[in-house]
C-alpha cells in the first residue's frame, strides 16, 4: 500500500506503522499511569513546592487559567498609567487578541478582545503613527494552501488605546504567501519613520508558507502615517543576499523564525542579524522545494548609514559571529553534515542580545534544536562576546554556558530529573505522517536528547547589576517534568545554572517574557504556552500545558536588598527611540549596565519601550541615552535608585512616576 505525503509517494506499509504507533503509545501510557499509581511527583514541582525560591508561581484569574495555544505575549503599558499590561494572541479555537489591564498587585482585568484571522503568530507593539498610543504588528502564517490566511496584520490606533484598524493590506505588509514569524522594528534610514524586518521560516516543502523574508522600508507621503506605504528592500542591491522571490533553490530559499535590528557596532545605525536553519521535517528529498539541504547559520548585514549617509547594507562574513553551513542528502545516510564536529553544521532558530559583561557592547546568544526530526547538529546554544567594530568571539565555554549543551542524562545527574530511559522520544514510529522521512529519523532515548531551547530571556533577576538569563526549554515530554533554567551571572560575564530549589522555575514553555508586573523593582516572568506547536513525546498534552504561567519575583537570595532603576521615555517618537542604548555609570564613570530600548527582545514576545537596571549597592547613577541615527546623547547626571523615572528627552528633565523603598531589615 502506498500513501501520498507532501507530494511524494512513500512506500511505507500503513497498517504496519499504525501497529507500531499503537504499541509504543500503549507502553508509554502504562508507564505514565504506573508512575501516577506509585505516587510519583515530578521533580521540578517537588523542588519548587516550598517557599523561598526566587520565582514563585502566581495565578492571575482570567489569564493563567485559559486553556489556549498562545501565539505570543506582550508586557506593555498600553494605557499609559505606568503599570505593565498583558497583550496576548491566541491561535487555538477562537483566534483572538486579548488585552488584560493591570490594576496593581497582580490583579488584571480583560478590557479588550477582538477576533484575528487564521494563523496569528507573534505580536509586536510599538507606535507607528506617532499618536502616542501603541499599534500592533501581528505576523501570520499563510497556513495550508487549501485554506490560506490573508497574511500579516498591522493594527493602527485611531483615537486612543484599543481603537485599532487593520492597515496591513493598505500598507503593503501582508506577505500573505509566507510562513511569517518574528518581526523586529526600528528606523533603518533615519527618516523618522519605523521600518520592519520580517522573518519567515521554511518547513518541509513550504506546506504552511514560503520562506519569504522581508525588510520593509516605510515610504512617507506627507505627515500622516496612513498616507504612506512600505516597500520591500529584499532582493535588491540595498541589501545583497537578503530576501527576494522564493525560487525552490536550496542555495537561495533560507528560512528561520527570528530577525534582529540592533546597533551591534555602536555607530548609531541599526544593523540586521538573521538566523537560518535547515529543517528536516517533511523535507522530502525528491521535492524541489524541500528545506533539508538549505544553508543555515548566522547572517549579518552592516548598515552603512552612519558611514555613507545612505541606508544601504553590506553583508559581513568572517567576523567571529557570521557563519554559513548546510546539510546534504544521501540515500543511504539520510540528511547529514560532512563534518559533525564543524560548528557550521549547527543551525539555530532564535537569538537574544544583551551586554552580559558590562562593556557597553551587545553580546549575542543563539539557540535551537538537535531533535533528530529537525536537525543533525550537535549544539543547541552558542554565545558570542561582542569585542567591538562588529568583531565577535565565540564564548560559550568562556561564559560558563557549556551546560546549555548538556543532554537530559547529564542534567539528570545534577538535578535528578527522573528520566524514563527506555521510552524513545523521537523515532519513526512516532511520526507516521512523515512517511517520506521515516527511514531517516534516528530514534533517541529521552536521556540522549538535548533540551530544545525556544528562547533565551536576559534580565537582571537579582538586581546585582549583571544580566542573568533564563533558558526556555520548549520540549513537553509528559513522562518527564522539564523546566526552564535560571542562570545567574557571577558578576563578570560568566554564568552558573541554578537548581529549581533556588530558582522556583518548575515548568517549561515555548517562550517567555520578563518585566516588572507589580512595580516592586524586580523582574517577573510570563511563560508562553503553545503545546499545539511545541509538544513532543507520546501523550497528548494535558489541559494544564495550554495555560500560560506567571512567576512572581519574590526577591529571595538577597535580590530584594539590591537597588534598581527603571526608565521610561517621553517627548520622543518611537522611531527616534527604537534601538537607543542606555548606559548607566557609577560616580567613577565605570559602566554598570547597558540596555537597549526595543519593542522585542526575544521569541514570541513584545516588550515595553523602557528599561530595567539592577544596581546592586549603588544608590545613585548617571544615565546616558544614545539615540540612534544621529539623535545625539541625552544625559542625566544623578538619578536616585528604586524609582521608575520618566525621562523627557526633549527638555532633558526627569520626574518620578513611583518609588519603592527597600524593605527594612
Amino acid at each position: 500500500m502506498t500513501e501520498q505525503v507532501a507530494g511524494v509517494e512513500s512506500k511505507v506499509n500503513k497498517p504496519h506503522w499504525k501497529l507500531r504507533w499503537l504499541v509504543v503509545t500503549l507502553v508509554a501510557t502504562l508507564v505514565v499511569f504506573s508512575l501516577l499509581w506509585l505516587g510519583y511527583t515530578p521533580d521540578a514541582i517537588r523542588d519548587a513546592s516550598s517557599l523561598g525560591q526566587l520565582f514563585e508561581r502566581i495565578e492571575i484569574k482570567g489569564f493563567t487559567d485559559l486553556q489556549k495555544n498562545t501565539g505570543g505575549t506582550g508586557l506593555v503599558d498600553i494605557d499609559g498609567d505606568g503599570l505593565l499590561d498583558i497583550v496576548a494572541v491566541y491561535t487555538q479555537g477562537d483566534k483572538t487578541l486579548r488585552v488584560f489591564q493591570n490594576q496593581g498587585e497582580f490583579q488584571f482585568t480583560k478590557v479588550h478582545e477582538r477576533p484575528l484571522h487564521a494563523g496569528p503568530r507573534m505580536p509586536n507593539l510599538i507606535d507607528f503613527n506617532n499618536d502616542g498610543w501603541l499599534d500592533i504588528m501581528i505576523t501570520h502564517a499563510r497556513g495550508y494552501e487549501d485554506n490560506p490566511g490573508p497574511g500579516n496584520a498591522l493594527l493602527v490606533t485611531q483615537s486612543g488605546p484599543f481603537d485599532w484598524i487593520d492597515l496591513g493590506e493598505q500598507m503593503g505588509v501582508r506577505n500573505s504567501e509566507a510562513y511569517n514569524c518574528g518581526s523586529s522594528i526600528g528606523d533603518i534610514d533615519g527618516d523618522g519613520w519605523l521600518d520592519i524586518a520580517i522573518a519567515a521560516d521554511h518547513i518541509g516543502n513550504m506546506f504552511v508558507g514560503k520562506p519569504r523574508q522581508r525588510l520593509y522600508r516605510f515610504v512617507p507621503n506627507g505627515e500622516n502615517f496612513e498616507d504612506g506605504h512600505f516597500v520591500d528592500l529584499g532582493g535588491t542591491d540595498q541589501i545583497p543576499g537578503y530576501g527576494g522571490p522564493v525560487t525552490c533553490d536550496a542555495d537561495v530559499d533560507l528560512g528561520g523564525p527570528s530577525s534582529m535590528l540592533r546597533d551591534l557596532d555602536n555607530d548609531g545605525d541599526l544593523d540586521l542579524l538573521r538566523l537560518y536553519h535547515a529543517d528536516m521535517l517533511y523535507a522530502a528529498w525528491d521535492h524541489p522545494c524541500a528545506s533539508g539541504e538549505q544553508f543555515q547559520g548566522a547572517y549579518l548585514w552592516k548598515n552603512l548609514l552612519a558611514e555613507t549617509g545612505e541606508s544601504r547594507f553590506e553583508r559581513i562574513t568572517d567576523n567571529g559571529l557570521a557563519y554559513s553551513g548546510r546539510m546534504f542528502y544521501d540515500q543511504n545516510l539520510g540528511y547529514y553534515v560532512p563534518d559533525p564536529n564543524n560548528p557550521d553544521a549547527d543551525g539555530f532558530n532564535n537569538m537574544s542580545a544583551g551586554d552580559v559583561n558590562n562593556d557597553g557592547l551587545q553580546d549575542i546568544i543563539a539557540v535551537g534544536s538537535t531533535d533528530p526530526q529537525w536537525n543533525t547538529g550537535t549544539e543547541v546554544a552558542r554565545l558570542w562576546y561582542n569585542r567591538g567594530d562588529l568583531v565577535f568571539e565565540e564564548a560559550t565555554s568562556l561564559a560558563g554556558l557549556d551546560s546549555l549543551n548538556w543532554t537530559y542524562s547529564e542534567w539528570d545527574q545534577l538535578w535528578d530529573y527522573g528520566l524514563v530511559e527506555n521510552i524513545l522520544l523521537a523515532t519513526p514510529a512516532l511520526f507516521p505522517k512523515w512517511t517520506n522521512q521515516a527511514p531517516l529519523i534516528r530514534g533517541k532515548q529521552n536521556g540522549d536528547m538535548h533540551p530544545y531551547y525556544g528562547d533565551i530571556v536576559f534580565g537582571d533577576f537579582n538586581n546585582d547589576g549583571w544580566l542573568d538569563l533564563v533558558a526556555v526549554d520548549r520540549h513537553e515530554v509528559p513522562i518527564v517534568q522539564l523546566r526552564n533554567i535560571l542562570y545567574l551571572n557571577h558578576g563578570d560575564g560568566t554564568f552558573e545554572p541554578m537548581p529549581t530549589t533556588m530558582s522556583g522555575l518548575d515548568n517549561s514553555s515555548i517562550a517567555a517574557v520578563a518585566d516588572d508586573l507589580n512595580g516592586d523593582g524586580l523582574l517577573d516572568l510570563v511563560l508562553v504556552a503553545l503545546p499545539g506547536n511545541s509538544a513532543g513525546g507520546l501523550v497528548k498534552p494535558t489541559p494544564e500545558r495550554f495555560m500560560d504561567t506567571v512567576y512572581y519575583n519574590s526577591g529571595a537570595e538577597g535580590a530584594d536588598k539590591n537597588h534598581w532603576l527603571q526608565l521610561r521615555f517621553s517627548r520622543v517618537s518611537h522611531a527616534r527611540l527604537a534601538g537607543a542604548r542606555v548606559i548607566a555609570r557609577n560616580v567613577s564613570g565605570d559602566i554598570v549596565g547597558t540596555r537597549v530600548v526595543t519593542s522585542n527582545h526575544s521569541y514570541k514576545s513584545s516588550n515595553a519601550m523602557r528599561v530595567h537596571l539592577g544596581l546592586g549597592e549603588l544608590e545613585v547613577v548617571s544615565i546616558d541615552v544614545h539615540l540612534p541615527n544621529g539623535g545625539g546623547i541625552v544625559s542625566y547626571p544623578e538619578l536616585q535608585a528604586n524609582r521608575l523615572w520618566d525621562l523627557d528627552l526633549e527638555d532633558v528633565t526627569a520626574s518620578v512616576v513611583y518609588s519603592r523603598p527597600l524593605p527594612v531589615e
